[in-house]
């Protein structure tokens, strides 16, 4: 008699896999941020700090059984469908709060995003997450899709002990994602950040 594989929920897979320099995941400096990763050496901008290859959402559900535990992959999200066919996989009717159905919409919401280009570059969730924080006027590093590889970028040299950071701004969700979102209740990364950013002004 065989287990079923537990389904790891992205958001809390906090792991290093992908990561080319040495990080660590502790408590934010942000206020009410949880956690954020921090840089344990020295980054010169332009230095590729993470790299993981990207797959469509359908076929991570397909072959999520067989994909190790220690491998991570941009989850690529292409349209409503990929949202709905995520929620439905990830959730459980087991009592579970964290994998309840409103629960996983809500984290889906929070943490799929994809970086302003010429080019359209579909939307992607991280099978483990980055743990990359907003910062509109400190963020250091930058997301981007190339090559079907999912990477982050140094904007600046970056010292021992900073907290890495991107900017929410930067992220171009396709309308169709985000009145997914809004038709729930939820805001998708970009709105969340500009609702945040206007907030700490006032």
């Amino acid at each position: 008699m065989t287990t079923e594989k537990k389904k790891n929920l992205p958001w809390q897979m906090h792991s290093n896999c992908g990561f080319l320099v040495k990080t660590v995941v502790k408590k934010s400096n942000v206020k009410e941020a949880g956690y954020g990763r921090f840089f344990l050496e020295p980054v010169k901008k332009g230095t590729v700090i993470h790299r993981i290859p990207t797959m469509p959402a359908a076929e991570y559900i397909k072959t999520f059984a067989s994909i190790p535990d220690d491998q991570s992959h941009a989850i690529v999200v292409s349209s409503p469908k990929d949202l709905d066919d995520l929620v439905e996989y990830f959730a459980e009717d087991d009592g579970d709060e964290d994998r309840s159905r409103s629960q996983i919409a809500l984290m889906l919401s929070w943490f799929v995003g994809c970086r302003q280009s010429k080019e359209k570059v579909p939307s992607q969730i991280m099978s483990h997450s980055i743990v990359a924080n907003h910062s509109k006027d400190n963020a250091n590093t930058q997301n981007g899709v190339e090559n079907g590889y999912y990477t982050l970028v140094a904007l600046k040299d970056i010292e021992v002990g900073q907290e890495m950071f991107v900017n929410y701004h930067a992220f171009a969700i396709a309308p169709e994602l985000c009145e997914w979102f809004a038709a729930r209740g939820l805001v998708d990364t970009r709105t969340l950040a500009e609702r945040l950013d206007k907030e700490s002004k006032q």
